[in-house]
């Protein structure tokens, strides 16, 4: 029982510690990290099968999947080791690394009203 409550405290306080991190971030973004593969001509395109920042694969971003992608960052294996595929799917600002970056940028897109995650690769539906 006391295991369950200091996960709870825990985790709160992470999330706590992720909305104030993304207060500390400026939401404009450099304009190379908006666009995406000129593969892809468009949504329908057989290339897209992702949609960038649903890592759970409901194909809407919301806070389940900040919950999801959360334990992946700061698990032992790291973000390698992440339970969705393709790995575009959390990576929300669109560098290619999956970070605690993406997951201030995904906060800062459901609560604050900054830009939607970046189209890159197989994750742009």
């Amino acid at each position: 029982m006391l295991n369950k409550k200091f996960a709870c405290v825990l985790l709160g306080t992470l999330i706590f510690l992720v909305v104030i991190y993304a207060n500390s971030f400026s939401q404009e973004l450099p304009a190379e990290n908006l666009s995406f593969s000129s593969q892809v001509a468009s949504p329908t395109d057989t290339h897209c099968v992702a949609k960038a920042g649903d890592t759970n694969g409901d194909n809407q971003v919301t806070l389940a999947d900040i919950f999801l992608f959360i334990p992946c960052i700061f698990k032992a294996g790291g973000p390698h080791h992440c339970p969705f595929e393709p790995q575009c799917r959390g990576d929300a600002n669109g560098d290619g690394i999956l970070s605690l970056r993406d997951i201030t940028y995904l906060v800062n897109f459901l609560f604050k009203g900054g830009p939607a995650p970046v189209k890159s690769g197989v994750c742009c539906l």
